[in-house]
């Protein structure tokens, strides 16, 4: 895998304070109060609905548990690193959810509506996050992103046909041909790669509207160059441009990344 070059906060809080200058007033529909967010809440007012059912949208951590028993609801997608700076008085970007004993959740990368019971009370994780309430015995489904901000309308059309899977797909084969040497590969045994490795991906834009995702597909496009360039050097036994191809699709791999970080709620 190219190194990823998204700065990832690494300043982690390990308790989570809530205590902002400025309250909300929450929402409740059907005995079911609204969570966001971006709104600014004491813990003195989270607390007047400790014990009550709650619901929230937001994106699930790639650092959830391998067995699926808890996850960290966090307000952007492709996070790893659950309770990090921004936690302020204007800003949480995290909280823990539990799925019911015996239960666990699966991992997706589409906004997702979690509905559960607020519990206060300190808990430390198994991941060795410590944190002062909780939403437990939660039901995690895929959100109604239609009132939602246009960036998460437009990232969701996309990873829903499984652009983010294929996009791993296409960078690990350019990473295992381009560090050949790497791989344990000789010289004589380097295949070309697929003329149409980015053909799927490509069928995905079909059905959407392409002005949104331009800067997506010029991204595909050199990696159809880049393919080309590699293919010509393995075909006349050229390697010595493969180090420039690194880093070419090292910063490929930044332009991809950068636009996962995109959506926020």
């Amino acid at each position: 895998m190219f190194k990823k070059a998204v700065a990832l906060i690494s300043t982690i809080v390990m308790v989570v304070a809530l205590s902002g200058c400025s309250s909300t007033k929450l929402q409740e529909v059907d005995g079911v109060t609204e969570l966001k967010f971006k709104d600014t809440i004491k813990t003195s007012e989270l607390k007047k609905i400790d014990s009550k059912k709650v619901s929230m949208i937001g994106f699930m951590s790639t650092s959830t548990p391998l067995n699926g028993e808890y996850t960290y609801l966090m307000n952007m997608p492709y996070q790893n690193c659950a309770f990090c700076v921004p936690n302020t008085d204007s800003l949480v970007n995290t909280i823990a959810v539990y799925a019911p004993d015996g239960k666990s959740f699966e991992f997706t990368d589409v906004p997702v509506r979690v509905t559960g019971t607020l519990e206060f009370g300190s808990t430390t994780d198994s991941m060795g996050y410590t944190y002062e309430y909780r939403i437990k015995d939660a039901k995690l489904e895929p959100a109604d992103i239609s009132d939602l901000e246009e960036d998460i309308k437009i990232y969701t059309a996309l990873i829903n046909q499984g652009f983010a899977e294929s996009m791993e797909s296409i960078f690990t084969t350019l990473y295992k041909t381009i560090n050949y040497e790497k791989q344990e590969i000789k010289e004589e045994d380097l295949q070309v790669l697929d003329a149409n490795l980015t053909k799927d991906i490509k069928s995905m834009f079909e059905s959407l509207d392409k002005s949104k995702y331009e800067e997506m597909i010029s991204m595909i496009d050199d990696i159809d160059n880049l393919t080309k360039d590699i293919n010509k050097d393995i075909e006349s036994k050229n390697y010595k441009n493969f180090a420039q191809y690194n880093d070419k699709g090292n910063e490929l791999y930044t332009t991809y990344s950068l636009w996962l970080l995109k959506p926020e709620i």
